[in-house]
C-alpha cells in the first residue's frame, strides 16, 4: 500500500517528529537546568568538605543550560532543616549559558560530636518561574576541644571522619 508511512525505519519517525514540532511550533521548550556541584576534592567527590565547628566555608556549583535571560534567584538550606538560610542572589549566565559561579559562605554552628550535614541549593528561573534542587557534597564539621597540656585543638575526630565519610 504506497499511501500509508512505513514506520518501520527510524529515521522517518524521526522527520515525522520534526515536521510535526516545526509545524505548530516549539515555543515554550526549554532545557531543564542543570546544576553541578563543585566537590572539595575533585579525585574523590565523596569526601566531604571539612570545617570545624565555627569555622566557615565556601560552597561553590554552576548551573548549565541557563538560558533565561531575565536571572536566576539561588538560595541556600546549609544544614537540610527547610529552612532557607540566605535570601535570594540574582545571578545571571554568560555567553554559553552557564552561571560559572553560584557561590556562598556558610558558619558552622557549634557540634559536640563529628557531624555530617547536606546542603540544599534551590535555583529559580525568572523566565518561566521553576524552581530547580540539588542537593550538593556533604559538609563533615568535628568539634574543636582543647587539649590542656598541649593547647591545641584535637583533632582526632575529623581525623577519622576524613578517612571513614559514612561517619
Amino acid at each position: 500500500m504506497a499511501d500509508k508511512f512505513d514506520f518501520r525505519f527510524p529515521s522517518l519517525r524521526l522527520v515525522l517528529v520534526l515536521a510535526i514540532l516545526l509545524a505548530f511550533g516549539v515555543t515554550g521548550f526549554t532545557w531543564a537546568l542543570e546544576i553541578v556541584p563543585v566537590p572539595y576534592n575533585t579525585s574523590d567527590p565523596n569526601i566531604p568538605h571539612p570545617t570545624y565547628e565555627g569555622g566557615t566555608h565556601r560552597f561553590k556549583a554552576i548551573a548549565r543550560d541557563a538560558d533565561c535571560g531575565s536571572g536566576y534567584w539561588v538560595r541556600w538550606d546549609f544544614d537540610y532543616d527547610g529552612t532557607w538560610d540566605t535570601g535570594s542572589t540574582l545571578y545571571h549566565a554568560d555567553a554559553t549559558d552557564t552561571i560559572r559561579a553560584i557561590e556562598e559562605t556558610f558558619e558552622f554552628p557549634s557540634v559536640s560530636a563529628p557531624t555530617v550535614k547536606t546542603t540544599l541549593l534551590e535555583v529559580q528561573d525568572l523566565c518561566s518561574g521553576q524552581r530547580f534542587y540539588r542537593e550538593l557534597f556533604p559538609l563533615a564539621a568535628y568539634s574543636v576541644r582543647t587539649n590542656s597540656t598541649l593547647h591545641r585543638p584535637d583533632v582526632s575526630s575529623y581525623t577519622r571522619m576524613r578517612n571513614d565519610p559514612g561517619t
